[in-house]
C-alpha cells in the first residue's frame, strides 16, 4: 500500500506522542571557547612591557663639558674649577713631597797607628878619662916621663917600668867570649877591656 504525506502543519495530523527536543549546546561550548582564547590574547597583549620611548628635553648647554677622555691636566684653570666645582673631576691634588733621605755618613776609618820606630838604645857613656897616654912619648919614656907616669903606665900596662914585673894577671880576659861581648859580657868587663883593650866599646 503507497502512503503519502502531506504536510498540514505544525501539530496537525500528528496521531503519535512527539517526544520533546532537547537544546543543543555545542555551538554555545565553541563560542565561549573561542571567546575564552580571545580575551587571554588580549590580557597577555595588555601585560606585555611595552618599548618605550625617551623624550629629550632641551636644556640650556653647559659651558664645559666634564666627561670628555682627555686629560684633566691639560684642561684650563677655568674649566678645572668649573668641572670641580661640579662634578668633582679636575680637581688639584696636593702631593705630599717625600722627605729627602739624609746623606749617608762616610764609613768611620780606624786610626792610622803612627810607624812603630825601633828602641832608642841607651846612650853610651864615655869611656873614663886616663890620667895618662901610655902611648904617648913611649919611645923616650925612660928620661921624657914623670915618675908617677912611669909608676902608673907601668901598673896599668906594662911600660915604662924601671925594673921588668911580671906581667899582673888580668882582672878579664878581653878575648873571652869576644864574638858575644855585647850580651855576654858584664858592663865592668866592657867598660875595662875598652879602657884596655879598646874591646867591647859601645859605637
Amino acid at each position: 500500500q503507497e502512503t503519502t504525506y502531506r504536510y498540514v502543519g505544525c501539530g496537525a495530523g500528528e496521531f503519535e506522542v512527539v517526544s520533546q527536543q532537547k537544546a543543543n549546546y555545542t555551538c554555545f561550548y565553541i563560542g565561549g571557547g573561542v571567546g575564552l582564547v580571545a580575551l587571554l590574547i588580549v590580557v597577555v597583549v595588555l601585560l606585555m612591557p611595552t618599548q618605550t620611548t625617551t623624550t629629550t628635553v632641551s636644556t640650556t648647554a653647559l659651558p664645559y663639558n666634564c666627561n670628555t677622555r682627555d686629560n684633566p691636566d691639560m684642561w684650563s684653570l677655568a674649566k678645572k674649577t668649573y668641572c670641580c666645582a661640579n662634578g668633582g673631576l679636575g680637581c688639584p691634588t696636593t702631593t705630599t713631597a717625600a722627605p729627602t733621605p739624609a746623606p749617608t755618613p762616610p764609613p768611620t776609618l780606624p786610626p792610622t797607628l803612627p810607624p812603630t820606630l825601633p828602641p832608642t838604645p841607651p846612650p853610651t857613656q864615655p869611656p873614663p878619662t886616663l890620667p895618662y897616654d901610655c902611648a904617648a912619648g913611649l919611645a923616650n919614656w925612660a928620661a921624657g916621663w914623670s915618675d908617677a907616669k912611669k909608676a902608673w903606665c907601668c901598673a896599668h900596662g906594662g911600660q915604662g917600668c924601671t925594673t921588668p914585673k911580671p906581667k899582673p894577671s888580668l882582672p878579664y880576659d878581653c878575648e873571652a867570649g869576644f864574638s858575644n861581648w855585647q850580651t855576654g859580657w858584664s858592663a865592668g868587663k866592657k867598660a875595662w877591656c875598652c879602657t884596655h883593650a879598646s874591646k867591647g866599646c859601645a859605637q
